[in-house]
């Protein structure tokens, strides 16, 4: 199944328009995408509740914006739809 990106629609001085039907057509493009899913783990322990950061197309993660954020249940696991064909960091930050 193909997945697709959105296209933002930009609305200049919105206001202007108030109470007046204005037509906005959205389309969007073919986006690869793909789902990182995850158990933070530290040896043999469980990480619980953390927050996880991915960065793409990076090797390191530092001084870059993540691209991604999303938290860690209190089993360790994780979630978060990404881009593929493209370099992942992902960080665990946990108690």
């Amino acid at each position: 199944m193909a997945n697709y990106k959105p296209v933002a629609k930009y609305i200049l001085a919105a206001s202007t328009h108030q109470g007046t039907i204005f037509p906005a057509n959205l389309s969007t493009v073919p986006w690869s995408m793909l789902i990182l899913l995850g158990t933070a783990r530290h040896n043999a322990s469980i990480l619980p509740s953390g927050g996880v950061l991915v960065w793409e197309n990076h090797t390191t993660a530092s001084g870059y914006t993540p691209n991604h954020e999303t938290f860690g249940d209190v089993h360790g696991r994780y979630g978060v739809t990404v881009r593929s064909d493209v370099d992942l960091v992902i960080k665990y930050f946990g108690k």
